[in-house]
């Protein structure tokens, strides 16, 4: 099942977001979360408001105006309906780069030892 959803680039972020784009010699590793808030996304978020699980993104694509990055979790400790996902710089801490909230209607429920949550995540950066 695909869920599609659109998500903010913070303020905090654009800077990072300017340095891949720009600078092929700076590290880029990026990571993926996910979580379970669910206050809308702002342009002055600096973190998700539950993040549960932060892992390095499995792979990174990039053009000359966006990066796609899938990233899968192994749900293993509790049953847990994902409600938010997040771009970090860093494992700890770290800029957000993206910030996105799941709407109700698309949630699911994840079972510990069971299901998967695989997280493509496509930041598009573009003038408008």
């Amino acid at each position: 099942m695909a869920i599609t959803t659109d998500g903010k680039i913070p303020y905090v972020g654009f800077k990072a977001l300017v340095r891949m784009f720009t600078d092929d010699d700076a590290p880029h590793a990026l990571y993926t979360a996910y979580g379970t808030g669910t206050t809308a996304v702002t342009y002055y978020d600096y973190r998700m408001e539950n993040e549960s699980k932060r892992e390095l993104a499995d792979a990174i694509t990039r053009s000359s105006y966006y990066l796609i990055l899938s990233t899968t979790f192994v749900i293993v400790t509790e049953t847990i309906t994902p409600s938010e996902v997040g771009v970090f710089t860093a494992a700890y801490g770290g800029k957000m780069v993206f910030h996105a909230v799941i709407s109700a209607g698309n949630r699911v429920e994840l079972t510990a030892d069971v299901d998967q949550f695989k997280a493509y995540v496509q930041i598009e950066v573009n003038q408008g």
